[in-house]
């Protein structure tokens, strides 16, 4: 697994995987069940994604509009609430980026308000708070 961003400081955090579990964090909705990945860190203030879990990801400095992708034929890509932000000439450069890192049958991620537009070969196969998107296998 890779993990990117164009933010250094953001790298430096999900490298130590150390979260806020205030209340508008992300473990507000979490299922109980999944609490046991994230064990408490230093308190109740904070949680820290568990060590063997942290060691499978790799974490790679990524601009969308200069670097090409850090590898390929990913299984899923998610890119959530990005391409809302970018000129639409950037958005298509972003998304040309994206639909090239996932593999033929893999998906594609995005946030409730971006959207892919003129992807050929991506299907739309589920869409609620986020949009979901299948690579065609030719």
């Amino acid at each position: 697994m890779v993990g990117c961003d164009l933010s250094s400081s953001v790298l430096e955090q999900a490298r130590a995987g150390i979260y806020e579990t205030g209340p508008l964090s992300s473990f507000r909705d979490l299922p109980p069940a999944y609490l046991r990945y994230f064990p408490p860190h230093r308190g109740t203030a904070t949680r820290r994604v568990r060590d063997d879990l942290r060691k499978t990801v790799r974490f790679a400095p990524l601009n969308l509009m200069r670097d090409e992708p850090p590898e390929r034929g990913f299984d899923l890509v998610l890119c959530r609430n990005v391409l809302i932000y970018l000129t639409e000439r950037a958005r298509r450069r972003a998304q040309d980026l994206l639909c090239r890192s996932v593999r033929p049958g893999g998906y594609l991620m995005l946030g409730a308000t971006d959207s892919l537009a003129d992807a050929p070969g991506f299907d739309t196969v589920w869409g609620a708070d986020a949009m979901i998107h299948r690579r065609g296998l030719s």
